[in-house]
């Protein structure tokens, strides 16, 4: 039951998160495209998890697609303008120094680095 309460909890919040990562006028293209490839992964990952092979590899194998996949999802949120060429910080001290900082606006020219990121 707390599986179920976690899932239901996690699937509600990405959900009404989703939308709010994109530009207005992509929004619902965007949110239907994220909509229907997270129900081809539901569909897949329970066939994915009975996939083996033969051989000491055979048995890895769906933990090693699980994983694959899980780090291309991550590695792609490397090239999104807001975390692109982006620092950790370090320290504490270094968190809060980039806390307050204040952020840039996005939001105007939003539209024109989102088209010269798919141009170059």
């Amino acid at each position: 039951m707390i599986g179920k309460l976690g899932v239901t909890t996690a699937f509600a919040i990405v959900w009404l998160f989703t939308p709010e990562l994109f530009p207005t006028p992509l929004r619902a293209g965007v949110t239907g495209a994220s909509s229907c490839s997270a129900r081809i992964g539901g569909v897949a990952a329970s066939y994915l998890a009975t996939l083996t092979l033969e051989g000491q590899v055979g048995s890895l194998l769906p933990q090693i697609v699980f994983g694959g996949v899980g780090l291309m999802a991550g590695l792609s949120a490397l090239t999104l303008p807001e975390t692109r060429k982006a620092g950790l910080p370090d320290s504490i001290e270094d968190a809060i120094q980039m806390k307050r900082r204040k952020p840039k606006d996005t939001s105007l020219g939003h539209q024109n680095s989102l088209s010269h990121d798919l141009l170059t």
